[in-house]
């Protein structure tokens, strides 16, 4: 038996911007959202630049796989690693650097 866990962390910004949304359960509703809109939406692209934006802010390469759902083969990061709880403070603020970013 496997069982699967995600890591998120968010800020008020985040929390805001998720009160004011209507609930949309699945990648294929989100898709279509933005297709009633037509825009394109790809949630790769949308992945590869968090994790850019993450890396090339100084954030660790485990941390981003984390966020990421992604869990390396390294017997290190499986058994070992336990990051430090004020790494996800720092990237609430890189949240809100990179939100400010996109609504600029």
């Amino acid at each position: 038996m496997s069982k699967n866990a995600y890591v998120s962390v968010i800020n008020n910004d985040i929390l805001q911007i998720a009160s004011g949304s209507e609930p949309i359960t699945s990648y294929n509703q989100i898709r279509k959202r933005f297709g009633d809109y037509f825009v394109s939406m790809n949630m790769y692209y949308c992945r590869k630049v968090f994790a850019t934006f993450l890396r090339n802010e100084g954030i660790e390469p485990e941390i981003i796989d984390l966020l990421q759902g992604r869990i390396p083969n390294s017997v290190f990061v499986r058994h070992y690693y336990r990051p430090d709880p004020s790494n996800f403070d720092m990237i609430r603020e890189k949240l809100r650097k990179l939100h400010n970013l996109i609504d600029a």
